[in-house]
């Protein structure tokens, strides 16, 4: 990789951290670090890795078996090389298992969650013996008919 690129990569790297993490400076793109190199965007993270240790290995065949550059410090923005290591997809979905990163919140845990679990019960009780109709329903929750119709018939809010 041509010197200048890894100059201008490194300009966007803060290596003073207390984790050991070199956290990404400059843009993000879903959760990791951007950078653009010969007129495409690349996560700085590949990028890191390619700069020190090469080409990532492909595999054009198997897309499960194309590697991934994964994280041992679980931060998105980390690119020190010390903390990256390959894998393919089953090596990803087990380090994420072992690391306890798969669950996603539930019901009003969730972020952006306008449902909670007291309205999804009172939801089902009105629909199921007062009759009310989804549509008064959703909109007496903020929420849209499909949605307040899978937390009535349990495909959404399970654990309620």
């Amino acid at each position: 990789m041509d010197k200048a690129i890894i100059d201008r990569f490194f300009t966007h790297v803060n290596k003073d951290t207390e984790s050991g993490c070199w956290e990404w400076t400059a843009s993000i793109r879903s959760s990791y670090g951007s950078f653009h190199l010969n007129g495409k965007t690349a996560q700085a993270h590949r990028t890191s890795w390619v700069i020190h240790f090469g080409d990532i290995p492909k595999d054009a065949d198997d897309h499960y078996r194309t590697k991934h550059v994964l994280h041992t410090c679980d931060n998105h923005l980390c690119v020190n090389p010390a903390h990256l290591f390959l894998g393919d997809v089953h090596d990803n979905m087990s380090d994420k298992i072992r690391k306890h990163r798969q669950n996603t919140p539930k019901g009003s845990e969730a972020a952006n969650s306008k449902l909670n679990e007291e309205k999804v019960m009172e939801a089902r009780r009105l629909f199921m013996f007062e009759r009310v109709k989804l549509k008064t329903l959703a909109e007496r929750y903020g929420v849209s008919v499909p949605a307040i119709q899978k937390a009535i018939y349990r495909k959404t809010w399970k654990h309620v």
